[in-house]
């Protein structure tokens, strides 16, 4: 604005020929939009139309948190509790149901931006939401003075440094499969859309998993139902017919939680179960 000044230029040329934003003007009041509420002009069959796209909505505003905040959490090397960032994800959607206005969902490139230039206070936070409400109050005016060319500076800046963030500093920190999977979302956003990346990016996590788990050993022991007898106490009888059918009884021990069933003494072969098992590590067991 000091060459703008001294070159005696005029701010609606400027805004004329794309250097600064043309954001228009409007002499309405921020809660204008409430007086259009209205329980007698709501129609219940847009509603319904609409399902899927809320469906959409809610589903994407749901992983949001467990995408972004681990991200987040690990951009600024700091522990952030994802269960606390649910729950307040809950709190200001349902409030902003209530209200009426739009969603709310974490922008990681914003709160990292944040983060960055100090915003790390409670105060700070304080200050943004009151900064915030202000601009509520006097409109979008402030940011038709704003030059183009410095927001994107701005996103051009941000954007090297995630792409830097992602691309670079993991190479020596995950494994070849992981890293793959940054580079394949990256490419499916960069070419299709957000959240088709991150839809793929999910079918691709999932398939490594089953990859990388169906070669673990789940079997962590196995011997003989003579070398774990049941220590319950039975009458004789009983304890004949255990011993005998012991010998037709394999324990297998497999990884993770223990998950204890009904004795049952009649059944010919017995399995302890123990652990997270699905189709990647059964077979293992199968055979």
């Amino acid at each position: 604005y000091v060459i703008v000044s001294a070159a005696g230029l005029s701010v609606p040329t400027l805004r004329a020929e794309g250097w600064i934003f043309d954001m228009g003007g409007s002499s309405e009041p921020w809660y204008k939009f409430y007086s259009f509420f209205s329980w007698q002009n709501t129609s219940l069959r847009a509603l319904w139309v609409t399902l899927p796209t809320q469906f959409a909505l809610l589903f994407f505003n749901i992983l949001h948190p467990p995408l972004n905040v681990p991200a987040l959490a690990v951009s600024l090397n700091e522990d952030v509790n994802t269960n606390k960032e649910l729950v307040a994800h809950g709190y200001s959607n349902l409030f902003a149901g209530i209200l009426g206005v739009v969603p709310n969902y974490l922008v990681y490139v914003n709160t990292l931006l944040f983060y960055r230039v100090g915003g790390t206070t409670r105060t700070s936070g304080v200050l943004l939401a009151a900064a915030t409400f202000g601009l509520l109050i006097v409109g979008t005016a402030p940011i038709g003075y704003i030059p183009i060319m410095l927001v994107g500076a701005l996103i051009l800046v941000l954007g090297i440094d995630l792409v830097k963030e992602a691309l670079w500093d993991t190479r020596t920190r995950v494994s070849r499969s992981e890293y793959l999977t940054i580079v394949s979302i990256m490419v499916c956003m960069s070419l299709w859309d957000f959240v088709i990346g991150v839809l793929f990016g999910i079918v691709v996590c999932c398939f490594f998993f089953v990859v990388q788990n169906s070669r673990r050993k789940s079997i962590r022991a196995m011997f003989s139902g003579q070398s774990a007898m049941s220590a319950v106490r039975r009458p004789s009888a009983h304890r004949d017919y255990i011993r005998e059918l012991a010998k037709e009884t394999i324990v297998l021990r497999l990884q993770g939680t223990v998950h204890h069933p009904p004795s049952h003494p009649k059944s010919q072969l017995t399995c302890l179960l123990i652990g997270f098992l699905f189709f990647g590590t059964i077979t293992q067991v199968e055979e």
